[in-house]
């Protein structure tokens, strides 16, 4: 038994040391790698190591192949060339896994060997700078910067994809390699685990390859953009007419485009009295609706465009004016005025694209529902290819839309810079604070703007959020006004009155908060038309998770309804708690006792169990007030003192009928038995213990200033003692109480 006991701790122990090596360095269990300090101790080069066999692979073997090393080449055929030998000898049932996994091994090797002979094409230099530029060479550049820029962006999410292919695969690998090591596969498993073991570090590597030219040519793309932005700020002050677009030709295309526009607003008026004639035909069929609906967005985007143009004809106008002249006041503000004309203009075709595109893509997205739930695909209804393609379409001109608005942009921001550098201070301050603060709220406006998710079709922005934020928050704040003014003016009315302003003012706070969400969801687009399924899984909750919440809260309607409850009251449950409502709420009521507790108590309670209202309905209340005196007192002076007594009380309420009074209850064993039964005032039914004790103070009182005894329970003691006894008992001496001893 200890010979077992020790193999098994032994075994636990090469167990915990093997999982905290592979916790050490996880990566070179997958990738190959010798563990720290293991590396070069030997001081062996890759030729000088043996070739990995697929049988006895161990930590490292892929320094076989590092790509420093001259003979990469041989090294890869001598690899290949034993792995071919490892899975010719596995048998039938593992021989296609070996052939699988060698045939990868291969393609990645010769992939990763091309790789490594690649190096990174030189970007083509940039011209020198011009000692002049017109407004078409400089927005030709930025064209040129935005295509360059938006490569580099590729390229780097292609990076990062690349990086958590290869992170998804190392971890893996690092798996399928530690049960390698730790034995866990023997024999011809083993070669074929192997096998697969290489392919999979091969193919990590080629990606590994890739991502490192790849970022080396966005490295070499960011230097170029930087380049370039200097080259395209540095030419756009030194900006002289165009010969091949004089300001007479400018204005030429700006009337122009003014009669396109005209002609442009003229067909989306004809298109719109289509789609209306075609809807008022009953027949007509769902794609042939989104079709008209797609012809009206495109001729609303061509439209935009035509505007875009002109604003961008115009700005180039006012560029070279400020290039050509240097313009007096009045020209300076004409300018300021039209260029924030422009910008609002583009501000609002921003707004505007993203809207024009998430409609786009529901109707495609729509086509594309429809060719896959026909049974004969998109051949049963050409409709469909044709939505589809006029989808297309749309897009094209919306990307064409948004070159524009960068063009637009573009000049914009340009010539605000000019204008700001002739015209003193005040155009220093345009283009250092204005014009920069002006640019970053028109980049959080496009965020802002950007659909974050969808619900019921409709695209939901960061706007609608803030916007159903700011209409929830305006019903509070007008709920809270409401019932403060309703509890100010409430307390200027009698009880009944102001428990009634209490209730309307709970009732209208639950309107108002339920008006506010649904005015803020329906501002973001949800249809409650079409929330069936939504009502009846909500239900189904209700039914079980918030049975207890939706009880407590028509518990709570129902009390403000029935006028059972009220502020002020003073009330008594089943299990003893006494105190005064404070407030009725969505799911339970204060009640605060004569002591300051504040207890909180589920609305569900005042209506399913007993519930003692002491102020419900009459304010005056009688107690009965117990007390006891000897049997040789007169009882009507006991009568007379008390009521007196009672009488002087502030308590006390004395009306006709309503006159304390002292009754003889019982005849006690030791004393007569009287209750003091008096009516007290609405003030004192709030504080029962201090009103008891107060009459029972003046009760002693009274009884005492005249004499009247208060018993007390007395026992009569009978010794049955011989006379013997008696008298013994009688001549004992007595100890004093200290000297008698104490117990054993």
């Amino acid at each position: 038994m200890t010979r077992m006991h020790a193999c098994r701790r032994a075994s636990r122990t090469a167990a915990l040391l093997l999982i905290v090596a592979m916790l050490a360095a996880p990566g070179a269990w997958a990738q190959g790698l010798p563990l720290p300090g293991a590396a070069r101790q030997t001081g062996q080069t890759a030729r000088e190591q043996a070739v990995p066999d697929a049988s006895a692979l161990k930590p490292g073997w892929w320094e076989y192949l590092a790509p420093q090393e001259p003979g990469l080449e041989q090294r890869i055929t001598a690899l290949l060339d034993n792995a071919g030998t490892r899975a010719a000898s596995l048998p039938e049932p593992l021989a296609a896994d070996g052939a699988r996994a060698l045939g990868r091994l291969r393609t990645s090797l010769a992939a990763l060997s091309a790789l490594i002979a690649v190096q990174p094409a030189p970007l083509e230099a940039l011209p020198a700078p011009a000692p002049s530029y017109t407004t078409t060479a400089i927005l030709a550049l930025d064209r040129e910067l935005r295509d360059i820029q938006a490569d580099r962006d590729e390229r780097q999410s292609a990076i990062a994809v690349a990086e958590r292919a290869v992170r998804d695969g190392q971890r893996q690998l690092d798996a399928t390699f530690a049960g390698y090591l730790a034995g866990s596969v023997q024999g011809p498993e083993r070669i074929r685990t192997g096998l697969q073991v290489m392919a999979g570090r091969a193919e990590i590597a080629v990606t590994e390859a890739e991502i490192r030219l790849r970022r080396t040519e966005a490295q070499d793309l960011g230097e170029r953009i930087a380049a370039m932005r200097r080259l395209r700020d540095e030419g756009s002050t030194r900006i002289v007419p165009d010969a091949a677009r004089p300001p007479e030709k400018l204005q030429a295309l700006i009337a122009k485009n003014r009669a396109q526009l005209e002609e442009r607003r003229t067909g989306i008026l004809r298109t719109r009295a289509e789609r209306g004639e075609l809807v008022s035909r009953t027949a007509t069929s769902r794609t042939a609706g989104q079709l008209a609906d797609l012809a009206i967005l495109g001729a609303i985007i061509e439209e935009n465009l035509v505007a875009a143009r002109i604003g961008l004809y115009e700005t180039e106008l006012d560029w070279l004016q400020i290039a050509d002249a240097r313009p007096d006041a009045a020209a300076v503000a004409g300018i300021s005025q039209r260029l924030a004309e422009r910008r609002t203009l583009l501000a609002q075709l921003d707004a505007d694209s993203v809207e024009w595109r998430s409609e786009i893509e529901r109707l495609i997205a729509a086509s594309l529902d429809s060719t896959v739930n026909s049974p004969a695909g998109a051949a049963a209804d050409p409709q469909i290819t044709r939505l589809a393609d006029t989808g297309r379409r749309t897009l094209v001109r919306l990307a064409r839309l948004r070159s524009l608005r960068e063009d637009l942009r573009f000049a914009l921001d340009t010539t605000t810079r000019q204008l700001a550098a002739v015209s003193g201070w005040r155009g220093w301050l345009q283009a250092h604070l204005l014009t920069p603060a002006r640019v970053v709220a028109e980049r959080a406006d496009d965020l802002l703007r950007t659909s974050l998710f969808r619900i019921s079709d409709a695209p939901v922005t960061a706007y609608g959020l803030l916007r159903v934020v700011l209409i929830m928050t305006l019903a509070i704040v007008a709920s809270r006004l409401a019932r403060r003014l309703l509890a100010r003016f409430g307390s200027r009315q009698p009880g009944r009155a102001s428990a009634g302003l209490y209730t309307i003012g709970r009732l209208l706070h639950y309107v108002l908060i339920t008006a506010g969400l649904m005015i803020g969801l329906a501002s973001i687009g949800l249809d409650f038309s079409q929330l069936a399924l939504v009502a009846g899984a909500l239900s189904i909750g209700i039914g079980f998770g918030l049975q207890s919440v939706v009880n407590n809260f028509v518990s709570g309607l129902m009390i403000l309804f029935e006028k059972s409850l009220k502020i002020g009251d003073v009330v008594e449950l089943d299990s003893g708690v006494r105190g005064a409502v404070r407030e009725i709420r969505v799911r339970s009521t204060l009640i605060t006792t004569s002591d300051g507790v504040d207890i909180i108590v589920p609305n569900a309670e005042f209506v399913a169990g007993k519930v003692t209202n002491f102020t419900l309905n009459e304010p005056y209340h009688r107690i009965h007030v117990p007390f006891g005196v000897a049997y040789e007192s007169d009882k009507e002076q006991v009568r007379a003192v008390v009521i007196e007594a009672a009488r002087g009380v502030p308590f006390t309420h004395v009306a006709a009928g309503r006159e304390p009074d002292v009754w003889l209850v019982r005849l006690g064993d030791n004393s007569l038995d009287f209750e003091l039964v008096v009516w007290i005032n609405p003030t004192a039914v709030t504080r029962p213990g201090a009103v008891m004790a107060t009459y029972l103070w003046e009760i002693e009182s009274v009884l005492r200033h005249h004499g009247i005894e208060i018993p007390f329970p007395q026992r009569d003691v009978h010794l049955r003692l011989s006379p013997d006894e008696f008298a013994g008992l009688a001549t004992a001496p007595r100890t004093p109480d200290r000297e008698r001893p104490g117990p054993a």
